[in-house]
């Protein structure tokens, strides 16, 4: 039972890191995350540390994750065959927008990014592989708006979820963060389920009225592309 229960709280530990601006914690950043003395969290720490699981910043005195955690989600965002073949598309996405292009699958609640082409434009929406994110903006609605639930769709704005599953995009101006915008399309299997999301992301003053129109059309004929070469077949 003791083994369990300290297993359980290195895992808490670990999952303080994935949370975005948690890259780097002080003993008692992460003792207030999880609710553990300072001493408790120290000694987790040090196990973790000498696995390689996080790693120590003498400078700031602080804990990141190490490199056997990374090695962990390669190995396994290597199994999802289907970032491999999205990724071509993502990045001729970004070329004929100049905006950030990202591939979302729901993990746990969340959205996760598995795969990004990230534009080449100085001033570029910033989200790095692995990332944990609400299910918010334009991914994170297609997420939920396809799950075809009622506790699911009662988490927009009533008629939301409906209106996005019939025109087969959402958009998405600041609704995470200030001043960035985003357009997304879902991606089916095989089967037509509905895996992942690919979303078009960059500044709000490049989202017009002018440009929104031509940055739907492309995200959702990419999106429908990924999901042909998954196997997924329209009538």
């Amino acid at each position: 039972m003791d083994t369990l229960r300290t297993l359980d709280r290195a895992m808490d530990i670990l999952e303080c890191f994935t949370q975005e601006n948690h890259r780097k914690l002080g003993v008692s950043d992460i003792s207030r995350y999880v609710q553990l003395p300072k001493a408790t969290v120290h000694r987790i720490l040090q196990s973790l540390l000498h696995r390689g699981y996080v790693s120590w910043d003498e400078e700031t005195k602080t804990y990141q994750l190490g490199y056997r955690a990374l090695l962990l989600s390669t190995a396994y965002l290597d199994d999802q065959e289907y970032r491999f073949i999205a990724l071509p598309y993502l990045r001729r996405l970004r070329d004929l927008t100049a905006q950030s292009v990202s591939l979302y699958i729901e993990q746990d609640g969340m959205r996760l990014c598995v795969e990004r082409a990230p534009s080449r434009e100085p001033l570029q929406q910033v989200v790095a592989v692995g990332t944990i994110l609400p299910l918010k903006g334009a991914s994170g609605k297609i997420l939920l708006a396809f799950h075809h639930r009622p506790e699911s769709d009662a988490l927009m704005p009533p008629g939301e979820a409906e209106k996005i599953r019939n025109k087969g995009y959402a958009i998405s101006h600041g609704e995470r963060v200030y001043g960035v915008s985003s357009v997304a399309a879902p991606i089916r299997n095989m089967t037509g389920k509905v895996i992942a999301a690919i979303a078009l992301a960059g500044p709000s003053f490049r989202y017009t009225e002018e440009a929104l129109p031509s940055f739907i059309q492309l995200v959702t004929e990419h999106a429908q592309d990924i999901s042909k070469e998954l196997g997924y077949m329209t009538e």
